[in-house]
């Protein structure tokens, strides 16, 4: 099962990408001119830095959502401070962050919880204040069938607003967007999937790749997310490859081609079907054995 973060940032990126299986909710959002602006954007506010997990934003109905989401059964204490500065943004702020100057008209908070931590978020929204047109919470539920329903509040997009009341059910939310989620990274959380993709390099006789192009193979939102998270994810990922490329692993077949804030790794004597098998061989025991451990 696919982390809640994970599932939200794919479910958050997927409708504004037009993929059929999130219809009808893809298609009216599309019409609506929304577009994904940044997965764990940071800018600077009269009150502070704001760090929300995601941003959307359409010019067409002159608003920019500000989104929040947690798995967590309990807020944290800092999570009130926090909501109020996402309603304090002002359009100054979004251009300041790079949004163009129709969709940083109006700005909206949307936050998502489980269901069972809604109780606990209809309090904490209580103490943050009265903001009944630009603060909406919505809980959201895993199990197959995927459901998002609203709990309480509103949007200042009246159409989004009226999307986000009527509730949405997923079959099935895909999971290619973000393909590892951002907030756990670690060797093994990434082990999986950073080893697929080396030996889909390998087969496909690719001799040498940098960190960035293989995250960005990873996260198909890559030039979406904040700096700070792609710097934090860049250098989880070479931590991976550097330990994949160990002489207890694949040394012989992977080493480092250059070091710096874009590392290269270069494959090397897979000449054969019988090396890149021999190598494929090493890759599962890898993940075999960091899956089983603590990072």
């Amino acid at each position: 099962m696919a982390s809640f973060s994970r599932l939200m940032a794919n479910l958050f990126f997927g409708p504004m990408g037009g993929h059929r299986s999130l219809a009808p909710a893809s298609v009216k959002i599309r019409e609506l001119g929304y577009r994904l602006f940044r997965i764990e954007p940071s800018f600077a506010t009269d009150d502070g830095a704001v760090n929300p997990d995601a941003m959307a934003c359409s010019d067409m109905r002159q608003h920019t959502l500000i989104a929040e989401w947690t798995g967590k059964w309990y807020p944290y204490k800092t999570k009130p401070e926090q909501i109020r500065r996402y309603l304090r943004v002002e359009k100054k702020d979004l251009l300041a962050a790079g949004l163009r100057s129709e969709a940083a008209s109006t700005s909206s908070t949307w936050v998502v919880v489980r269901r069972r931590a809604a109780t606990k978020y209809d309090v904490l929204l209580d103490s943050v204040g009265s903001c009944p047109d630009k603060l909406m919470l919505c809980t959201f539920e895993p199990k197959r069938p995927c459901r998002l329903r609203h709990r309480r509040g509103n949007l200042a997009d009246e159409e989004l607003c009226a999307l986000m009341k009527a509730g949405m059910t997923f079959e099935h939310i895909p999971l290619g967007y973000a393909r590892v989620a951002t907030d756990h990274l670690t060797v093994p959380t990434l082990a999986e999937a950073v080893s697929q993709e080396v030996v889909s390099l390998a087969v496909n006789r690719q001799d040498r790749f940098t960190v960035k192009e293989l995250c960005a193979a990873l996260f198909h939102i890559w030039g979406q997310l904040g700096q700070a998270r792609q710097s934090q994810i860049s250098k989880a990922v070479n931590k991976t490859v550097k330990k994949l490329a160990s002489d207890e692993y694949c040394g012989r077949w992977l080493r480092q081609a250059k070091r710096g804030t874009n590392p290269a790794w270069s494959l090397v004597g897979m000449t054969t079907l019988s090396s890149i098998e021999s190598f494929g061989r090493l890759v599962k025991r890898f993940v075999a054995d960091v899956s089983s451990r603590k990072d």
